[in-house]
């Protein structure tokens, strides 16, 4: 009887079926005799259809003598190893194989003898122009017609696969390299609350590495109390799908305290279900500690200003004010809301604001220090002196990027300087008139003398000529001294 055309089976042990057998069953009865059968030609393109499927089928296909010598492979396995169809055959299969798996291959083969199933391996193979590429390799024994073993080989290329394979390997070391590289604790958690990874700055952390911590939960690492309150919120955050933020202070394993910001959100699956929380906590002891005393530096200075007996104020790289304390809105009459921005322009007095505008350009540009005075008008109509001290304050750069300056009401002082220098120039007037006084005294001695000198001389005129010749002579030398007064 003839046989029904069959669907390439997967070989077992001692099964006479091979491709070649298969097709050759189709015109055979069951005697081995010929037979004229009308169908015939039906089997004759059942079986060349066969043929086709299996030389075109998408995997390779080997039949493999127990020498390990290609007995018959199908045009896909040719195409796979670069070389024409049919050319395959009486050749080694370890001509396509890279030496460094042939061990693999016989090991392979070896394993399929001895448990009687199908055998399945990865390993690399060479084209015929050398290149080489990754295959899946399926092994079975099987008898032939002649009950002599053979390898039933089928052969699928994984290069394409095992390139991504590896640049997802790199891609993944790459990440957990990065990772492990953030100071920060970065660790992952399922739904369940359990551990799935954690990166080394968790290690530290917790003193626990990777391996020991995954698989567990919260409760294994902290008190009851503690992880009640961090499953809780754990919950909270998945069944809002939102990301949440909590800073806390915690007690590290060495007994320290640190204050630990954390961040939790949840992931998703390529098909958007909610697989779990990633978490990131940050260590903000230090930066803590530094905003503490900055805010009690801030607090230092703002009382210091606001209890200072002279005028403070701060202002911008554009000289727009920025702050005041209480004992400038004294000075300058006018409040600190009023003052800010340019309003300070508003307390300076008309005749003075050219020559201010002038010297804060110039204090600008230059970047020194300047100290002046001039003058203020308060809104009650009342004119003041004022000394005003400005200081550049720069970036690390050098770049000014605004002034802190005082101010001072002088108004006393310099009317108490005008009376001194009043004092000053009396005192340097009476020195004066003192020493002209002793001038004149001489000069007026000079001129009594010889004038009683002449009176008694008359008798004898030259002499008394001498005489007035001298009193005339100190004459000129007081009408001298009355022209330098």
């Amino acid at each position: 009887m003839l046989h029904d055309f069959p669907i390439y089976p997967e070989p077992e042990m001692n099964n006479k079926h091979n491709p070649s057998a298969e097709a050759a069953a189709i015109l055979t009865d069951s005697t081995g005799s010929p037979q004229a059968d009308p169908v015939q030609p039906v089997r004759k393109r059942h079986h060349d259809r066969y043929f086709d499927l299996y030389d075109r089928a998408p995997v390779g296909y080997f039949t493999l003598s127990e020498q390990g010598m290609i007995l018959e492979a199908n045009l896909t396995a040719a195409t796979m190893l670069g070389v024409p169809g049919g050319s395959l055959v009486q050749q080694p299969i370890s001509r396509f194989i890279l030496p460094d798996d042939q061990d693999i291959f016989r090991i392979h083969c070896m394993q399929s003898v001895e448990t009687g199933v199908w055998q399945s391996r990865e390993m690399r193979m060479l084209n015929a122009d050398g290149s080489s590429f990754w295959a899946h390799l399926q092994a079975a024994i099987a008898l032939d017609d002649n009950n002599t073993p053979e390898y039933w080989i089928t052969l699928t290329d994984i290069d394409q696969r095992k390139q991504a394979e590896v640049e997802v390997r790199r891609e993944k070391a790459l990440l957990r390299c990065l990772i492990d590289s953030v100071g920060d604790l970065i660790f992952i958690k399922d739904m369940n609350g359990v551990y799935k990874a954690c990166n080394k700055a968790s290690e530290e952390f917790t003193g626990v590495p990777e391996c020991e911590q995954i698989g567990k939960t919260d409760f294994d690492f902290f008190d009851r109390d503690k992880a009640v309150t961090i499953r809780e919120h754990d919950r909270q955050i998945l069944a809002s799908g939102k990301e949440s933020r909590k800073e806390e202070w915690v007690t590290y394993r060495d007994g320290r305290r640190g204050l630990l910001d954390t961040l939790k959100a949840p992931f998703y699956g390529p098909d958007g279900e909610q697989l779990g929380l990633v978490g990131i906590s940050r260590d903000i002891s230090e930066r803590k500690r530094v905003e503490d005393a900055l805010r009690e530096s801030e607090e230092r200075f703002r009382t210091l200003c606001d209890s200072a007996p002279i005028g403070i104020f701060l202002s911008d790289s554009e000289g727009n004010n920025i702050y005041c304390n209480p004992r400038w809105e004294e000075i300058t009459g006018i409040s600190a809301a009023e003052g800010r921005g340019k309003g300070w322009k508003k307390a300076i007095h008309p005749d003075d604001h050219e020559e201010i505008g002038k010297i804060w350009l110039e204090a600008f540009t230059t970047g020194r220090l300047y100290c002046h005075e001039h003058r203020q008008l308060t809104p009650q109509g009342k004119t003041i002196w004022v000394r005003a001290l400005v200081t550049p304050v720069k970036n690390p750069e050098g770049t000014i990027f605004g002034h802190v300056g005082t101010l001072e009401d002088i108004t006393e002082l310099r009317q108490a300087r005008q009376e001194m220098l009043k004092t000053q120039k009396l005192e340097s007037l009476g020195v004066l008139a003192g020493g002209i006084a002793h001038d004149f005294n001489n000069i007026l001695t000079a001129i009594l003398g010889n004038i009683s000198m002449a009176r008694l001389q008359l008798h004898d005129l030259d002499k008394v000529k001498i005489r007035l010749e001298g009193a005339e002579i100190a004459t000129i030398r007081a009408t001298d001294l009355a022209k330098q007064l």
